[in-house]
């Protein structure tokens, strides 16, 4: 097995692994240390199973379906981030970048997505950073923040990404939860600068101009190719991230052209 650098911000690629084949032991050990080295891990040109894709999610931590509709009922582990299958969710436009499930009180450890249909043009996932971010700040930036909690949101009944979600216009039950601004890795201890644009509502405790004046600030720390790297996907693509240390995103792609990637949440 090789492991090939994506960017200088993030991520590496497997090659010479067989995932239609259950990994032996090391290289699993191998694939969890490379994942917690480089926040994402990417497999290219294995044209995979749901089960063979769950079997290797499996090696950074057990499947689940928290905020899945329906949750309590048994239903089917698996997500389509797609415009084509007809539970897709995501279905088309652009997306800001967030890290999903900020809004629960326990962020989720990792996503695996893989690639079934892409766009011939756009649809490319923007990883950043959150910890290279993090490391940017000012010292006196950084001392500024440290005390300070995020409140950050989901609205389930709206399916859209390319606009913030804020509190004054969601449903009165929608997910929130509040963070650090900069949060501990709950596995390494290593900083991240845990706000984004598509989910964080405010600064805890600010007044609301000094408050959105802090995250505009903020913002542009997840900004140059230090702290990035984009994805353009492929068919069979697989490529699973670590969802506390990385933010993503989605760049626009035509709405008449299929696009299906099958999520799995993992952690």
């Amino acid at each position: 097995m090789e492991l090939r650098p994506l960017s200088p911000a993030l991520g590496v690629e497997l090659v010479g692994v067989d995932l239609h084949a259950a990994q032996p032991a090391d290289v699993r050990a191998a694939a969890a240390s490379a994942f917690r080295e480089h926040a994402l891990v990417l497999v290219r040109g294995q044209q995979l199973t749901l089960d063979e894709q769950w079997r290797f999610a499996e090696c950074f931590g057990p499947v689940n379906r928290r905020g899945y509709p329906d949750e309590g009922r048994h239903m089917d582990a698996e997500m389509y981030i797609s415009n084509s299958h007809e539970k897709g969710v995501a279905r088309e436009g652009s997306l800001l970048l967030h890290q999903d499930h900020c809004f629960f009180h326990t962020p989720l450890p990792a996503i695996c997505l893989y690639a079934e249909e892409v766009s011939r043009t756009g649809g490319a996932t923007i990883f950043v950073n959150a910890e290279r971010a993090c490391e940017r700040l000012p010292a006196a930036l950084r001392e500024r923040i440290a005390p300070l909690h995020a409140l950050h949101l989901y609205d389930y009944s709206n399916d859209y990404g390319d606009h913030r979600f804020r509190v004054a216009t969601a449903s009165p039950d929608a997910p929130r939860a509040t963070h650090p601004v900069v949060l501990p890795h709950p596995e390494t201890g290593r900083p991240i600068l845990y706000v984004n644009r598509l989910m964080t509502d405010s600064i805890v405790g600010l007044d609301p101009d000094d408050s959105e004046a802090l995250l505009d600030e903020l913002m542009g720390y997840f900004e140059g190719p230090d702290v990035r790297y984009v994805h353009q996907w492929r068919v069979d693509d697989l490529v699973i991230w670590d969802n506390r240390t990385l933010q993503h995103g989605r760049t626009e792609f035509p709405p008449t052209e299929r696009r299906c990637l099958r999520r799995l949440q993992v952690g």
